[in-house]
């Protein structure tokens, strides 16, 4: 028997609101699944949804990654990619999963199957932009924490003005002469922090006794 034909199928359709309509989705479905000679899975083999692409709640595409996990399908058909996935992560993520468990999925209207050379080519693809977008995120994060330090605050914006105005090297000199992280910190109209972080980060020894 030819590969194709023996393949265990589901389908999954979704709109985003309850008003739309999924009939479209489904008979496009159907009818792929019927001309392939596809075996559905089971009874009712394409799950239906109308929610939201950003809800975390999909109890239907759930259902679907149990029968993969149970090892009772080998395919899953589906529109559209922003059908499936609600954001790029949650697509590699499941997709990952899937393929972990040996299913393969099929997007109609961009023509991609995971288990083609093409398909596989994509996927790669997306996990790329993926691991891209995650470094971003990180490096943001990162520079976020930098503004922090330098202003003395948790969200990096400064308390009083940018601490560019600060007359750093009068600061320093007057912190070694004696004068006080509070005092200068009042005077300059920052945090005591602000002050703290800027001698820490010019190598100034900060005394450790109250002052």
């Amino acid at each position: 028997m030819n590969n194709e034909l023996s393949r265990h199928v589901v389908g999954y359709a979704r709109v985003s609101t309850r008003d739309q309509d999924l009939t479209s989705q489904v008979e496009r479905i159907q009818r792929y699944i019927s001309d392939c000679g596809l075996i559905p899975a089971v009874e009712g083999a394409i799950f239906q949804e109308k929610l939201s692409g950003a809800s975390n709640q999909r109890p239907e595409r759930g259902k679907i990654l149990k029968l993969a996990e149970q090892g009772r399908i080998d395919l899953v058909i589906c529109t559209k990619l922003d059908r499936w996935g609600r954001s790029l992560k949650d697509l590699i993520e499941t997709m990952n999963f899937l393929e972990a468990h040996n299913v393969s999925m099929i997007f109609l209207d961009q023509n991609i199957d995971l288990s083609s050379p093409m398909g596989k080519m994509l996927f790669q693809i997306l996990g790329a932009v993926a691991e891209f977008e995650r470094n971003l995120i990180v490096e943001r994060t990162q520079e976020g924490r930098m503004r922090a330090m330098l202003h003395g605050t948790r969200s990096g914006k400064p308390m009083h003005g940018p601490l560019k105005d600060l007359p750093e090297k009068t600061i320093i000199q007057r912190y070694r002469n004696g004068e006080s992280i509070k005092s200068l910190a009042s005077e300059y109209r920052v945090s005591p922090n602000t002050i703290k972080k800027r001698l820490i980060l010019r190598n100034v020894a900060v005394r450790t006794w109250k002052a």
